[in-house]
């Protein structure tokens, strides 16, 4: 069965129009596990060649040392537990050889390599915007977010996700105790972790030393989580995680955002499928007449009556808009797309080319190509 989010873990999360104000665990059920170690090491090395590219930068000098690396909206960030104090509070960039590297195989070697590096000592990668990095990670969780988005609906604050991959076989949370300003909810892909969480009111009872959250766990709610379960908490409570051993943990952040001014703004907004930020465009290979391509249904493309000018259509796929010439009725190649049925190429050019007059300037076959091109490039069709 395929893993999503049921309707009673929606509602215990966000139900009447508001966020739950109290904790809830949401236990495995026995579906197949939202994400595999394999579909975090993809995501991962992507994240690397990020990094990678960052350092070749700053060899180069053509930029100053950052103590993140960058990819869109995705960010890195690398920690390790030092002898003389549990967190690593001096933030040094993360570098190439911290990152999972393709000889390690997997996240087990990688996680192999770094205690052997290390000497023992525990280790903490952050990557957020996870899905940012690869688009198979990205559609996984919009299909497992999708009964949540749309329970949301009656949400009068819009919220968006993001996600944050957690990887290690760290004590507690790097950067300690703390409290962020919108619910969240964390998932376990792989190992045993545990969750401490405050009400901000026993948090505040007193003055506590976040770097020590440890001497508070009496007074904290402790869940301890196995792999597939996932546990909520509202905004403003203070949290803590133990990874008993090496765990992976990807959480999700619902950020308040603008409500759209616009139809092309609400088009955009809906084609995000609930998240924040969306994997970048591709530059694809061109493509030829017998290539075979196919979309994905429950991701669906969408098209706007018509764009700012009259002469331009709009397409808005995986928070993308797509600006393209109104000469063309795209409305079978949008049908194509969302049925999620598979054709050739050639068989789009056949449609298009009486509709591509000369004044393109190009072949109509090229030009009926390259506009197939531009929906492979935001991720709205496969080559397969």
């Amino acid at each position: 069965m395929t893993c999503e989010l049921d309707l009673a873990a929606c509602r215990r999360m966000f139900d009447g129009g508001a966020w739950s104000e109290r904790n809830h665990p949401i236990r495995s059920d026995g579906r197949e596990p939202l994400l595999s170690i394999d579909d975090l090491y993809r995501a991962c090395l992507q994240a690397a060649r990020q990094v990678d590219a960052r350092a070749a930068r700053e060899r180069a000098g053509t930029e100053a040392g950052r103590h993140t690396a960058s990819a869109g909206a995705g960010e890195v960030w690398f920690n390790v537990e030092l002898e003389d104090q549990l967190y690593n509070r001096q933030q040094e960039p993360t570098r190439p050889e911290q990152m999972p590297q393709p000889a390690d195989g997997g996240l087990l070697g990688y996680a192999e390599r770094m205690s052997c590096t290390l000497g023992g000592k525990g280790f903490c990668l952050r990557v957020t915007d996870l899905h940012c990095f690869d688009v198979g990670v990205f559609r996984k969780l919009c299909r497992y977010l999708a009964p949540l988005i749309a329970h949301l609906r009656d949400d009068p604050v819009p919220r968006l996700a993001r996600t944050i991959l957690f990887i290690g076989n760290y004590a507690y949370t790097p950067f300690g105790s703390h409290m962020d300003p919108d619910p969240q909810f964390q998932y376990v892909v792989h190992g045993r972790r545990a969750a401490h969480v405050w009400t901000p009111a026993c948090w505040k009872r007193e003055p506590r030393d976040s770097l020590q959250a440890w001497r508070y766990f009496e007074e904290a709610e402790t869940f301890e989580l196995d792999t597939g379960d996932a546990i909520y908490w509202p905004a403003g409570h203070y949290h803590v995680f133990e990874s008993r051993g090496l765990s992976m943990a990807v959480t999700f952040a619902f950020p308040q955002v603008d409500a759209p001014a616009g139809a092309e703004e609400r088009e955009g907004l809906a084609s995000k499928h609930g998240f924040y930020n969306c994997p970048p465009p591709i530059d694809p290979p061109p493509l030829g007449p017998g290539d075979r391509l196919r979309g994905q249904p429950d991701l669906p493309v969408g098209l706007l009556a018509a764009g700012r000018g009259a002469n331009e259509r709009v397409i808005a796929c995986n928070g993308h808009l797509l600006r393209l010439p109104a000469l063309i009725d795209y409305t079978p190649i949008v049908a194509r797309i969302n049925s999620g049925e598979p054709f050739a190429c050639d068989e789009v050019v056949a449609e298009l080319r009486p509709q591509i007059p000369p004044s393109v300037g190009v072949a109509a076959d090229r030009a009926a190509l390259e506009i197939l091109g531009a929906f492979v490039a935001i991720h709205a069709l496969d080559r397969i």
